[in-house]
């Protein structure tokens, strides 16, 4: 991931299935290479994608207007709420699988008024409110 960022002018990446991609990898590769981005797909990894990683992409992606993210291991809501409030031309985000609450949504509902479409599957820890 380190040399895709330091040798590549990517401004979308889809590392969908990539099985062993970590936390460790994806944090570094968007403090890299974060400028350019603007499509980042981490669907169907099976490594260990947490809310680190989408804490570093809210952090460093502003440009990012694309995201869809499948993991079990993300449990908390900071994460999405770093995405929500870091990558304001976000115009489509995926969320599969991640154990956020309601408070990632409203935090999405209130920071990204870009948002065109919005696919949330399998959040199970989230309500009517």
């Amino acid at each position: 991931m380190i040399t895709l960022a330091e040798g590549c002018n990517l401004s979308e990446l889809k590392l969908c299935g990539v099985q062993e991609l970590t936390d460790e990898g994806l944090v570094e590769f968007v403090k890299i290479h974060s400028k350019l981005l603007v499509s980042l797909d981490i669907s169907f990894c099976n490594g260990c994608i947490t809310d680190r990683s989408l804490y570093a992409i809210g952090t460093y992606c502003h440009n990012l207007e694309v995201l869809s993210v499948e993991s079990k291991h993300v449990n908390e809501n900071k994460g999405i709420i770093s995405v929500a409030k870091g990558c304001q031309y976000l115009k489509s985000l995926k969320m599969v699988w991640l154990g956020v609450s309601d408070e990632a949504l409203e935090a999405i509902g209130s920071s990204c008024s870009a948002l065109e479409n919005l696919s949330l599957d399998n959040l199970n820890k989230c309500s009517d409110r």
